[in-house]
C-alpha cells in the first residue's frame, strides 16, 4: 500500500482538507500497514517486497507458504531483515533474480523461524531456525522396516513389537544429536538394526545388543552426526 497522507488543506480552517474521520482512517491505515511489516500473503505464500520502504516485520502463520522474494527492490547500502515464524511444510524459494543463499534447516510441522536478509539488491540470505517438538515422535515397524524422519523431530520413541532388521533416518545433518528410547514389548528379546554405516561406541562391536532385554525394558540410543558419520552410543536395560 502507498503511504496516505493527510490533506491539511491550502490555507488553516479552509474547509478543503480532509474530514478529521477521514484523517484518522488514514493513520489508521498507515499503522496497520507499518505493523504488518514489509510482508504480504498471497494466497498460502508469504512475499517480501522491499520496495514498500521499508524491510523489517513479523508475521505468525498458522500453516505453510513458500517464500517469494520480490527483484524489484531499491539499492541497499546495509544489512536488513525481516523476520516471521512457519509451521508446516518446507517452503519452497522463489529467487526472482536474487542470488539466494540458505542456512539452516526447516523441520516439518514445527514451529520454524524463518530470517530474510538483504545482502544487497542481488543477494539475500534465508536462514531457518528450528524450535524442535519436545515431544517423542512415535516411530512405527512395518514387516521390520522403520523410518525416522528428523525434520519431524530430533527425539523418538519405538516400542520393539517385532524385529527391526531395516531403519531408515532420514534428512540428519552433521551435528545433530538424536535420542532414540526403545520399549520391548511383553514378549521381550526383540532386536533393532541401526541405520546403515553407524559407529557404535561401548563394546566396539557395531551392534547394539537388545537380544537380553524382558519384557517391557527400555533403552536409550543416543547419535551424533559429524564429519558425515553417524555415531551411536546407549544405556541398556532401564526397568520401571
Amino acid at each position: 500500500m502507498a503511504q496516505e497522507t493527510i490533506n491539511i488543506g491550502t490555507v488553516a480552517n479552509d474547509g478543503t482538507g480532509d474530514t478529521i474521520r477521514a484523517s484518522f482512517e488514514k493513520v489508521n491505515n498507515n499503522f496497520t500497514e507499518l505493523y504488518s511489516g514489509a510482508i504480504a500473503t498471497t494466497g498460502a505464500n508469504v512475499q517480501f517486497n522491499e520496495s514498500v520502504g521499508y524491510i523489517y516485520g513479523t508475521r505468525n502463520l498458522p500453516s505453510s507458504g513458500d517464500i517469494v522474494l520480490d527483484d524489484n527492490v531499491v539499492a541497499l547500502n546495509e544489512t536488513t531483515n525481516i523476520m516471521y515464524h512457519q509451521q508446516g511444510a518446507p517452503p519452497a524459494i522463489t529467487p526472482n533474480g536474487f542470488n539466494v543463499t540458505v542456512y539452516g534447516r526447516y523441520l516439518d510441522n514445527m514451529v520454524n523461524t524463518v530470517i530474510i536478509t538483504y545482502v544487497t539488491d542481488s543477494e539475500v540470505i534465508v536462514s531457518f531456525i528450528e524450535q524442535p517438538s519436545k515431544v517423542e515422535q512415535v516411530l512405527a515397524i512395518a514387516s521390520g522396516v522403520t523410518d525416522w524422519n528428523i525434520n519431524l523431530g530430533l527425539s523418538a520413541t519405538i516400542s520393539l513389537t517385532e524385529d527391526v532388521t531395516t531403519f531408515n533416518l532420514t534428512n540428519v545433518n552433521n551435528d545433530d544429536v538424536l535420542i532414540l528410547r526403545t520399549v520391548q514389548d511383553v514378549t521381550g528379546g526383540r532386536s533393532l538394526a541401526l541405520p546403515a554405516g553407524t559407529v557404535v561406541g561401548g563394546d566396539g562391536q557395531g551392534v547394539i545388543d537388545l537380544s537380553g532385554q524382558t519384557s517391557l525394558q527400555e533403552s536409550l540410543i543416543s547419535f551424533y552426526k559429524a564429519n558425515n558419520i553417524l555415531f551411536a552410543n546407549f544405556i541398556l536395560n532401564y526397568t520401571s
